[in-house]
């Protein structure tokens, strides 16, 4: 079991097979007082949706970064850093972690909510 404090935690989710053991590292963190938020890529979603993902866990993606609709209105992104005290990226890939995101920190960019 992790030990964590009263927080708010985001795990992010990449698109590695491993992203298969989502349920289980949510498990890990038991039932202290907290809240958690996932975020996953669209290549997270196929590995997860396809091990039938129970939890009561909003699971957060692309789709919802775009909701906004008027300059000025709520960037969830902006919301995430924010609210959260920590950020857990799990599975986190070679090719995601030192590839992609070396290049969109260079450019200042971002592809997907996660990053």
């Amino acid at each position: 079991m992790i030990n964590i404090i009263p927080a708010l935690y985001i795990v992010g989710v990449t698109g590695s097979v491993a992203a298969i053991k989502l349920e289980q590292l949510l498990g890990e963190f038991g039932r202290e007082e907290f809240e958690l938020k996932v975020i996953a890529t669209e290549k997270a979603l196929h590995f997860i949706r396809s091990q039938g993902f129970k939890s009561e866990i909003t699971v957060l993606t692309d789709t919802d970064e775009w909701l906004w609709s008027n300059r000025g209105d709520p960037v969830l992104h902006i919301q995430l850093r924010d609210w959260a005290d920590l950020c857990l990226v799990a599975p986190l890939s070679h090719e995601y972690c030192h590839v992609g995101t070396r290049e969109r920190e260079r450019e200042h960019a971002s592809e997907d909510l996660l990053l």
